[in-house]
């Protein structure tokens, strides 16, 4: 009685196929698999391209999958002595197997292109959000700001998208330039600490250096300024001017580290600083108020104490309507 041929699982023939390991009747069988069906011959190709994929994280060795279906015709056709006859497989088995790879494959490669071959997002939904990039680039993200890069970061540039406001502790590396887009402003560096501030690009954007050199640049006409510590670049998109002050706002980072200095500071530029190191809406009701300046500090204090000193400051009287808080009063003593 002849013996009954041997059944093969198409999956593991392929998985056994791209890894080198498969014997004559193994490719025999694979070969006859291919054959019966277009279906087949088209998910051979999708899972040499997952094996492909595998391969961009050294993994397994890279498969060009015409080249390696021309090769397994070729070793069949020499290796093949005697026909084999190998059985068809149940056409619901081949349909429970083709589902199978394809999901396999399609979640293999959509895990590898949000994790590898897509850009990297960070966004600081509660609070400031401490980034760590993969040059050894410190970010402090304030809340509300996005971070991107790509997969490409620190292959040959140091490139990142900025939406809102970060903090940035660069690694210096003189061969590989760390750069911020913010579009329409280009920031570039090798080693330095820095803040940029595009949480508003319809009024302005500005970068504040801590240490090192700065290069703010406008990325349409390529107009720059050069920043030095204490320094500060401001871009004004009413006539796209880009400007240097010497000195720097001292509240710029109050968003990160908590503490505000108001030295006889205008009220408007006060509630500049509070709404974004609170990331509250503040509005003024009466203009005779506008005149006011605040003189006082505070350290990581919470919002309600914050306000009820201003409140003294003021003689005014601050209420909260709906996520906006209103300041209203007839001006300033002294």
């Amino acid at each position: 009685m002849p013996d009954t041929p041997k059944k093969y699982d198409p999956e593991i023939l392929m998985a056994r196929y791209f890894s080198g390991e498969t014997t004559e009747q193994e490719e025999t069988a694979l070969r006859s698999w291919l054959t019966e069906d277009e279906k087949h011959r088209i998910l051979f190709e999708q899972y040499s391209k997952l094996w492909e994929k595998s391969g961009d994280l050294d993994l397994y060795r890279k498969i060009d999958t015409r080249e390696e279906w021309k090769k397994l015709e070729s070793r069949l056709h020499d290796h093949r002595k005697t026909e084999h006859t190998v059985p068809l497989f149940r056409q619901t088995f081949l349909r429970y197997a083709a589902a199978v790879i394809l999901f396999l494959v399609a979640g293999y490669l959509a895990f590898y292109q949000v994790n590898h071959g897509g850009r990297k997002t960070f966004t600081a939904d509660s609070g400031v959000m401490e980034v760590r990039l993969p040059d050894g680039t410190a970010v402090s993200l304030n809340q509300g700001s996005t971070l991107e890069y790509n997969r490409h970061f620190n292959r040959k540039a140091r490139e990142v998208l900025l939406s809102g406001v970060a903090y940035f502790d660069v690694a210096r590396d003189e061969s590989k330039p760390f750069i911020v887009d913010t579009d329409p402003i280009r920031v570039t560096v090798l080693g330095t600490a820095f803040t940029v501030d595009a949480s508003d690009p319809q009024k302005e954007i500005q970068v504040v250096v801590d240490r090192g050199k700065v290069v703010m640049q406008q990325t349409r006409n390529k107009h720059q300024v050069i920043l030095t510590p204490g320094e500060t670049g401001v871009w004004h998109p009413e006539g796209a001017i880009l400007e240097e002050h010497a000195a720097k706002d001292p509240n710029y980072i109050a968003w990160k580290t908590g503490k505000i200095t108001f030295d006889e500071t205008p009220l408007e530029t006060c509630i500049r600083t509070l709404s974004k190191v609170y990331h509250i809406r503040i509005k003024l009701q009466d203009n005779d108020i506008r005149q006011c300046r605040v003189t006082a500090t505070f350290d990581n204090e919470p919002l309600d104490t914050v306000l009820e000193v201003l409140s003294t400051i003021l003689q005014a009287e601050i209420s909260r309507s709906d996520d906006m808080y209103l300041i209203s009063g007839s001006g300033c003593s002294g």
